[in-house]
């Protein structure tokens, strides 16, 4: 017996189809990249003769060292990366605690009557 598709199969299988060819032109691409950065470095260290020495710089940018896999594993949640955080800082706001209370309501500012107001 054979087995019918609706139409709805029939397009997905079609869709499917498209993304999975979508997939591998990307996949080319980023191979031909890396190819492409592959030879330029394999360029420039040839220009560049080496002496052989890694200096710890070197060791950083390569991931050598028991510091660097570490950081690799930890996610990188830094207090420098709060934007809302460093907006307070600039405006010397602090969070207010449990027993504070506001000595006087807020206060707006003048209002100039002959600009237009905005909605």
């Amino acid at each position: 017996m054979k087995a019918y598709q609706t139409r709805k199969e029939k397009k997905m299988h079609k869709l499917y189809d498209q993304w999975r060819a979508e997939d591998k032109k990307m996949k080319e691409k980023r191979e031909e990249a890396l190819e492409m950065e592959a030879e330029k470095a394999l360029e420039d260290s040839a220009l560049i003769p080496s002496s052989g020495l890694v200096f710890d710089g070197d060791k950083e940018a390569a991931g050598h060292g028991r510091k660097n896999r570490k950081r690799k594993r930890t996610p990188h949640h830094h207090k420098e990366d709060d934007p809302w955080e460093e907006l307070r800082r600039k405006r010397g706001e602090n969070r207010p605690k449990l027993g504070n209370v506001a000595t006087a309501p807020p206060t707006l500012g003048k209002v100039n009557p002959k600009l237009p107001m905005r909605t």
